[in-house]
C-alpha cells in the first residue's frame, strides 16, 4: 500500500510536537493543520494525531497520551492573600497532600508584591486533586485573593523529609518563643531587684528614722530631767521666799 508523505510528515511531526511538550487541542484531519500551545497546564488529555492518506484513501487516528497532569507532573502553586501566614495554613497544606497521595512536597512562606503568599511544590502524586483541593479548601480565617499554577521542573524533597523539615521549623519557633519570654522574665527579675534595691534602701531609712527617734526621745528625756530638777529647785526657793516674808510680818504658817 503506498505511503502518503503528508501523512508521514503529518504523525512525525505530531510526535515530535508531544515530545516537546507542545499540547495538540485541535487538528484538521484533510490537511494536518493544528493548533499548537506549549505544554505546563495540569490538566491530563490526549492528543489526536490525524491524517488522511490521498493515494489509499484512508483515514486514520493515532491516540497519544500526553501526560500532563495527574500522577506524573509536578506543579508550583502560588497562593497570594493578605492573611496565609502564622494560620497553620502549611500543615494544612500537608494534610491535603497526603490525602492525595504525593510523594515530594513542600510547602514555603514568602512575599510577593508586599503581601503574604505561600509557595507549594508537589510531584509524584495524584496533583491534579491537589490542586482542585487547594482551590476548594481554604482556612476560614484566611485572606486569599488568587491561587495560580504553573508546571515545575526543579526538585522537590521527599514528604517524609518536609515533614521532619516543618517539625524542626516549628521546634525553632518554640525556642525562639521561649527565648524571649526568658528574655522578658529576665527583665521582670531586673525589675524586681530593682525594686527589692528600693525597698531595702526604704528600709535602711526607715531604721535610721527609728534610731533618730530614738536618740530624740533619749535627748528629750534628759532634757524633761533637766527642766524637773530646774523646777524643783525654783519652788523650793519660792517657798524659802515666802518663809521669810512671812516671819518678817509676823505671820506663822
Amino acid at each position: 500500500m503506498p505511503v502518503d508523505p503528508l501523512a508521514c510528515i503529518s504523525l512525525v511531526s505530531s510526535a515530535l510536537m508531544v515530545l516537546l511538550g507542545f499540547k495538540v487541542y485541535g487538528c484538521c484531519s484533510m490537511v494536518g493543520f493544528r493548533v499548537l500551545s506549549l505544554g505546563g497546564g495540569v490538566v491530563s488529555f490526549v492528543v489526536l494525531v490525524c491524517g488522511f492518506s490521498c493515494s489509499a484513501g484512508l483515514f486514520y487516528i493515532v491516540v497519544l497520551r500526553y501526560p500532563c497532569g495527574g500522577a506524573d507532573l509536578a506543579v508550583e502553586v502560588l497562593i497570594v492573600g493578605g492573611r496565609v501566614h502564622e494560620i497553620g495554613y502549611r500543615v494544612r497544606l500537608l494534610l491535603m497532600a497526603q490525602r492525595c497521595g504525593v510523594k515530594r512536597f513542600e510547602a514555603l512562606n514568602t512575599y510577593v508584591e508586599g503581601r503574604q503568599a505561600v509557595v507549594v511544590r508537589a510531584g509524584g502524586g495524584d496533583t491534579e486533586k491537589l490542586v482542585e483541593t487547594i482551590r476548594e479548601e481554604k482556612p476560614e480565617i484566611a485572606e486569599i485573593q488568587r491561587v495560580t499554577v504553573r508546571k515545575y521542573d526543579g526538585e522537590i524533597p521527599s514528604i517524609m523529609d518536609y515533614i521532619h523539615f516543618l517539625n524542626t521549623e516549628q521546634l525553632s519557633k518554640g525556642i525562639d518563643a521561649m527565648l524571649k519570654m526568658l528574655e522578658k522574665q529576665d527583665v521582670m527579675i531586673g525589675k524586681q531587684d530593682v525594686m527589692i534595691g528600693k525597698q531595702d534602701v526604704m528600709l535602711q531609712k526607715q531604721d535610721e528614722l527609728v534610731g533618730e527617734l530614738r536618740l530624740l526621745r533619749s535627748d528629750f528625756r534628759e532634757f524633761l530631767g533637766r527642766e524637773m530638777e530646774y523646777l524643783r529647785s525654783e519652788i523650793a526657793e519660792l517657798k524659802r521666799a515666802v518663809r521669810r516674808i512671812e516671819e518678817k510680818v509676823g505671820l506663822t504658817v
